[in-house]
């Protein structure tokens, strides 16, 4: 380990046995080769044996804690965080571990408090500094931001964490050149830092220069080959600009040095890929590596299920640890693809009543009330009561919708840059914009926002939520005001469709009609191109379940519907494209917003 040979010392450790983890000092060393070599899994599995032998050990518990940051787990991350800064309440380091925590899990007034309490400690501290210009900077206190910022810079002259954060400052407030001058500067400062070129590129992407962007993702990629932010974003560019090996950096990645969790994105998205062949061979590769753990069987599970080999899951899950909510997800979508329903609708109602906000687990449910419990599917899925058709209201300096959608088709056609459908989303056959559509700086995006909310205030006001029970799901967002985080653009030409898919970190959804081809709009129009369509799953059952309420869209109407409605296209054909704003709205105020882990 002194040499950090960390394969060669896992390969000992295991030899050692049962030894090892009966041995603080033993499980501990462990632990931490492997989280060395990525396998987050097995680090648990070590550093927990560790603090069984002796509960009081500060690395351990800081680490722990910055494992299931990685992991998102919330609750056991800051438990461990909070117990390391109780065991060293006098050290700025951890009161700055647990304030970047914080701000990961959006709680950014509970780490400026944390950065603030650092600095106190030690004033001058750098790092805190630049902590709380962050904090600021999410909470939209942006002058105090700067300033918090400006003192950082003078502490530390020519440093590139300040012009990174200088950059992200600006970036918020709207202000693109400044950001992308702020984000150079950092990157030169830097030698080419992953976070300096990831930010750089998805602002030059957003900005439309893709051929900038990638030539920043591999500026960074060539110092940092193994940074998992880099590989993700270069890869996906790549394969939405259509260009030949589209998975090379993985694989030049996984030559350098064989990270599990490096392993694990590239197999994942070689299964959204569809290259079936090459991800059952990565598989197996990285069962030789990192064994058949819980990772594995995750990722087989989702290679499995791509496939529609529903009872090769059941067989891989065989041994899978029971308290591993995303086994045991898989687990119940097997079942249901198998036709066990019931056995299915068990597993997901003890998974919903842990994660009740989930919308990904109750659209599985769904599925079950469907084929069993019509009256239950009906409750859940009504809709008479939930799916809402709605004129967009007409945004403040336009005459008419006509006018405003022909402004609007006008700046997404600019927008739209890529090439190809987006590698891990639902769209076949047409593109989506780069980043979140509300950051574009244009006047009829921030129009089309402010049309957004009047609609939804109009639409679902108190007299939508007194016809529903408390304990109906769409309920949580009673009395909250609605925020609308994201919005994206797909753009779909002849033959282009979507998937069935729910959106699973949202709570209500819509699609906005722009601009549709003359054949969806004839009056002749019978045989629903085009159309949306809710109610069939995204996996095929044994009782075949088609879509169950179709929708013919119209321009200038807004198609609101919970995130957890099963909802995809038909396709159609013509010359002209069908082009969609679509959204996603949280109850600002609550814990809702904040999302769980998206799923593979």
């Amino acid at each position: 380990m002194r040499e950090r040979d960390y394969p060669t010392a896992i390969k000992h450790f295991e030899k050692l046995g049962k030894h090892v983890r009966s041995d603080a000092q033993l499980a501990k060393a462990a632990g931490f080769a492997h989280m060395q070599t990525g396998n987050d899994e097995r680090a648990l599995f070590f550093l927990n044996a560790s603090l069984a032998n002796r509960s009081s050990q500060l690395d351990v518990h800081a680490a722990l804690g910055d494992i299931h940051v990685r992991l998102s787990n919330k609750e056991k991350a800051l438990a461990h965080l909070r117990k390391a800064v109780t065991l060293a309440p006098g050290e700025p380091e951890l009161r700055y571990k647990l304030g970047l925590a914080l701000l990961g899990f959006d709680e950014p007034g509970d780490a400026a408090e944390e950065m603030r309490a650092a600095l106190t400690i030690t004033p001058g501290f750098i790092k805190a500094q630049l902590g709380l210009g962050r904090c600021l900077t999410e909470l939209g206190q942006f002058d105090e931001a700067e300033a918090a910022l400006q003192q950082a810079d003078k502490l530390a002259p020519q440093n590139y964490a300040v012009a990174f954060r200088l950059g992200k400052l600006k970036d918020k407030e709207g202000q693109r050149e400044q950001a992308i001058a702020h984000y150079k500067e950092a990157e030169i400062l830097s030698d080419h830092s992953a976070p300096t070129c990831e930010a750089l590129a998805l602002l030059e992407l957003a900005s439309g220069d893709t051929n900038a962007a990638l030539a920043t993702l591999k500026r960074g990629l060539n110092k940092s080959p193994l940074n998992r932010d880099l590989l993700k974003h270069a890869t996906e560019l790549r394969y939405e600009m259509a260009e030949p090996d589209a998975f090379y950096f993985y694989s030049q990645a996984l030559d350098i040095q064989p990270l599990a969790t490096v392993h694990a994105d590239y197999i994942v998205r070689l299964v959204a890929a569809e290259h079936n062949l090459d991800a059952a061979r990565e598989l197996e590769k990285y069962a030789a590596s990192f064994g058949r753990g819980s990772d594995w069987m995750s990722l087989a599970a989702l290679h499995q299920y791509s496939l529609g080999a529903y009872e090769d899951i059941l067989s891989t899950l065989a041994r899978a640890p029971s308290d591993n909510a995303e086994l045991t997800t898989w687990k119940a979508k097997a079942l249901l693809g198998c036709g066990e329903v019931r056995a299915a609708q068990k597993l997901l109602c003890k998974l919903v009543k842990s994660e009740p906000r989930d919308q990904y687990l109750l659209a599985l449910l769904s599925t079950c009330y469907r084929l069993h419990d019509t009256a239950a599917y009906n409750d859940l899925v009504d809709y008479d009561r939930l799916l809402i058709q709605a004129e967009l209201e007409v945004p403040e300096g336009y005459s008419s919708l006509e006018k405003f959608n022909d402004a609007l088709r006008e700046t997404l056609e600019e927008l739209h840059v890529t090439r190809g459908n987006p590698l891990s989303q639902s769209v076949k056959g047409g593109t989506q914009t780069p980043g979140n559509l509300f950051h574009q700086p244009h006047p009829v995006i921030g129009a089309l926002q402010q049309a957004f909310h009047a609609t939804l205030s109009r639409e679902l006001g108190p007299d939508f939520f007194d016809r529903l029970g408390d304990a109906h799901p769409v309920s949580m967002g009673r009395g909250h005001p609605l925020i609308l985080p994201t919005a994206w653009s797909i753009w779909v030409t002849e033959g282009g469709y979507h998937m069935p898919h729910v959106h699973s970190r949202g709570w209500y959804s819509s699609a906005y009609y722009v601009s549709l081809p003359g054949e969806m709009m004839s009056a002749s129009q019978t045989s629903n191109q085009g159309a949306l369509a809710f109610g069939k799953p995204e996996l095929d059952t044994p009782e075949k379940l088609d879509a169950d309420k179709i929708v013919t869209p119209a321009e200038g109407i807004l198609a609101l519907f919970p995130s957890y409605f099963w909802h995809g296209t038909l396709p159609f054909k013509s010359e002209e494209p069908r082009v969609v704003v679509a959204f996603d709205a949280l109850p600002g105020d609550s814990d809702h917003n904040r999302c769980p882990k998206p799923r593979y």
